[in-house]
């Protein structure tokens, strides 16, 4: 389960833990092992919308680039592009993903998956339809290198953006893929994720669609999801039945990343 998967509880628990091996690693004057967890508890901060969150992946930083670099420093800038896209910082957030790849090019280390599908995507949402290729090549790196939560992230994101650049019924294509991949490797939440988005998009196609899409394969794959889908899904399945005819048209390209309701990509 990914952070933004787990529920709040879970959140502070994570919290808690990291901020106790920060504390032992700090202990021990471990500066690598300690920004490593200032890493990751900067990205539990930022899924749980602490607005500090910034500061323990600024210490982070300050810490591994005093040192000799390693993955550890890929994977801080890695971070530091997620949380700058997320906040609409594109430019920012393509600038940090590009060093994460060429520190891994320059240390032998494999590509990074999720820095290319984070630059991927903010070059996409600057209009350059290029990114899509970063985050076709970052999903199938991410598949092989055996990265199963970035990889379901990947099918999420990359759907949107294709219903910008290619129209809905592209972004069904991947819905439906990625929701097979989640449900193989028991990513439930993603699953969930990219079920509820899956609604928007066949409004988006139409009636027709509705009713070709529901009446085969998508009724075998809703029985199996039905037990593991969140009242959430519920709630917008029947939105979705009663406004169908409406036929939403995607958001601002600039807005995908934060949208409040409706899609929006992960991190």
């Amino acid at each position: 389960m990914g952070v933004r998967d787990a529920p709040a509880g879970r959140q502070a628990g994570a919290r808690a833990a990291l901020e106790e091996a920060l504390a032992l690693h700090r202990d021990a004057g471990d500066t690598v092992a300690a920004a490593r967890t200032l890493t990751a508890l900067s990205k539990v901060l930022r899924m749980a919308g602490d607005p500090t969150s910034r500061d323990p992946l600024a210490e982070a930083l300050r810490l591994l680039e005093a040192e000799e670099p390693g993955t550890e420093l890929v994977n801080a800038y890695t971070e530091l592009a997620s949380g700058t896209g997320i906040d609409g910082a594109f430019a920012e957030a393509i600038a940090a993903a590009e060093r994460a790849i060429l520190l891994a090019t320059a240390l032998g280390l494999p590509e990074p998956a999720r820095a290319l599908g984070v630059r991927g995507i903010a070059r996409a949402l600057l209009g350059e339809a290029q990114g899509l290729s970063d985050m076709r090549r970052a999903l199938a790196l991410a598949v092989v290198q055996g990265l199963g939560r970035d990889a379901a992230s990947l099918y999420n994101n990359l759907a949107l953006v294709v219903w910008q650049y290619e129209g809905p019924a592209a972004a069904l294509v991947l819905c439906d893929e990625g929701i097979e991949f989640c449900e193989r490797r028991g990513i439930a939440g993603m699953a969930t994720w990219i079920a509820t988005q899956r609604l928007t998009f066949m409004a988006a196609c139409g009636p027709q669609s509705v009713r070709s899409r529901t009446s085969n394969s998508w009724q075998r794959t809703a029985k199996r999801q039905a037990i593991r889908l969140s009242l959430r899904l519920a709630r917008s399945s029947s939105l979705f039945e009663a406004d169908v005819a409406r036929e939403p048209t995607p958001p601002p390209r600039n807005n995908l990343w934060r949208s409040p309701a409706g899609p929006a990509a992960q991190s």
